[in-house]
């Protein structure tokens, strides 16, 4: 794990301005562009976007992968 990580608590649902901050902490050197990082983990399946109005979040991680990277579920999300 990036040691950047260890600082920044990622939970099942994620408002876009956190995944800007691990993106610029971790991986901004290998993806140029925040568009570019979102875009390739929503293709591995990773990421979800969410949409609609009354939104709080603007992403959520697959759950399939939710317990095996030990992130921690926001309460109210369906297993």
């Amino acid at each position: 794990m990036h040691s950047s990580l260890k600082a920044i608590c990622v939970t099942s649902v994620i408002k876009k301005e956190n995944l800007e901050k691990i993106w610029q902490e971790t991986v901004k050197n290998e993806f140029q562009t925040f568009d570019s990082f979102v875009k390739q983990l929503e293709t591995i399946g990773v990421l979800i976007i969410k949409k609609g109005n009354t939104r709080k979040y603007d992403y959520a991680i697959a759950n399939l992968y939710i317990d095996g990277f030990g992130i921690t579920r926001q309460s109210g999300q369906r297993k």
